[in-house]
């Protein structure tokens, strides 16, 4: 159920997997051993069919024990080609290295998996490494193709973003900046003649008492 999904969820953070293999840069190049309540973390997780285990299944393909690694890889080949574009900010960017760093292994149900999710929530440096399956030799024509799928898909992506990041920078601009730019006017209306007209101080001209 999604209560008890929420539930794992809570406690495979509670275990603090993200503390034990600290920053998520780490993840990428060191290997950990999960605990005792981490595994059944993974376990249950790998069992669920709720989007929301991704980023949580993706952390524990990192861990350095094969039957973690195949019940996370095994979910994942479900549940990545659902992500859609509104989860994009349900994972960082080590996710997603993460997820380039399995998509050049050879494993093509998961890499196709990879590229299907990829379609929806990757970014620039995503495109960078799918292109380069596309026109790699060494992968399969499965692979391949999917990855030209995807690639094309990223394209229009990150120009719709790009798109949309010019239009709110323009939206951010003054409407009226010929009036910011408009030079200041002397708006004393006193004449010339006035203004520079001599004080008389003679007797004659003085107030009297």
């Amino acid at each position: 159920s999604i209560v008890g999904v929420l539930l794992l969820l809570a406690v495979f953070a509670k275990v603090q997997l993200l503390s034990l293999i600290g920053s998520f840069t780490a993840v990428l190049s060191t290997a950990f051993v999960a605990s005792s309540a981490q595994k059944q973390g993974v376990t249950a997780l790998a069992k669920s069919s709720d989007i929301r285990a991704v980023p949580f299944l993706l952390e524990a393909l990192e861990f350095n024990q094969k039957d973690l690694q195949s019940q996370s890889r095994n979910t994942l080949i479900t549940l990545l080609p659902q992500l859609r574009l509104e989860h994009t900010n349900m994972l960082t960017a080590a996710h997603r290295k993460i997820l380039h760093k399995h998509l050049k292994k050879n494993d093509i149900p998961f890499q196709i998996a990879i590229l299907k999710g990829l379609e929806q929530i990757g970014d620039e440096t995503s495109l960078e490494v799918v292109q380069e399956i596309a026109e790699g030799a060494k992968y399969g024509t499965s692979v391949r193709t999917a990855a030209q799928e995807c690639e094309a898909y990223l394209r229009v992506h990150i120009e719709e973003v790009r798109n949309a990041q010019t239009l709110l920078r323009a939206s951010d601009a003054p409407e009226h900046q010929e009036e910011l730019l408009r030079p200041a006017y002397n708006t004393d209306v006193t004449p010339a003649n006035e203004l520079l007209r001599p004080i008389d101080d003679s007797p004659e001209n003085a107030p009297n008492t």
